[in-house]
């Protein structure tokens, strides 16, 4: 915490809220830190005495701690079903999504008539009938076949 975020704290906890957002104002992060810290200012502004301040203190520990446990409980988690299902690699730490059925690259498409092709024979298809308009040909189904079948 930096000297004004500091007296900006204790700006808003003595009652001075107006105070406290006019000091931080000229700084890019003072309307956040207002926002991010205002539970735990507002906390502090309700207690009557020292030792009240020293509950919440204890509390809002408490309370980060146990979000900071869940948080990493849950990328453990992450981490535990991502190595599950990964076989291992570079990508072991990637949280990526997992591979569907489909071509090698887990995509498919439809070329339109409802076949569904992999991504690879649709661009392959796509290929041959810019092969075919480059030689002066009429690109249609069957200059398409014929080309495939001239091509095997």
């Amino acid at each position: 915490m930096n000297t004004a975020e500091a007296l900006a704290a204790s700006l808003h906890i003595a009652g001075l809220r107006t105070e406290a957002m006019a000091l931080l104002f000229p700084f890019s992060y003072g309307q956040e830190f207002l926002k991010i810290n205002h539970d735990l200012l507002e906390a502090y502004a309700a207690c009557p005495n020292s030792a009240a301040v020293e509950i919440a203190s204890r509390e809002a520990e408490d309370l980060r701690l146990q979000r900071q446990n869940e948080k990493e409980r849950r990328r453990e988690e992450r981490r535990v079903r991502h190595n599950a299902s990964n076989i291992g690699g570079y990508v072991d730490e990637m949280d990526l999504p997992p591979m569907d059925s489909g071509d090698e690259y887990g995509a498919e498409v439809e070329d339109g008539g409802g076949m569904e092709f992999s991504t690879a024979q649709a661009a392959m298809n796509e290929l041959q009938k810019l092969q075919l308009a480059d030689d002066g040909l009429p690109v249609t189904a069957e200059s398409t076949a014929e080309k495939e079948n001239s091509d095997v």
